[in-house]
C-alpha cells in the first residue's frame, strides 16, 4: 500500500486513497483522493 493514493500497488491496498484494505487493491484504485 505504498502508494495507496494512485491505487497503483493493489498487492497491499492497505493505506489506499480512503485508508481501504484490498486484496488486489481494485477497490483502492477506484477511489482517488
Amino acid at each position: 500500500g505504498a502508494k495507496g493514493s494512485t491505487g497503483q500497488i493493489g498487492e497491499h491496498g492497505e493505506q489506499g486513497s480512503k485508508g481501504l484494505r484490498g486484496p488486489q487493491g481494485p477497490i483502492v484504485s477506484r477511489h482517488q483522493y
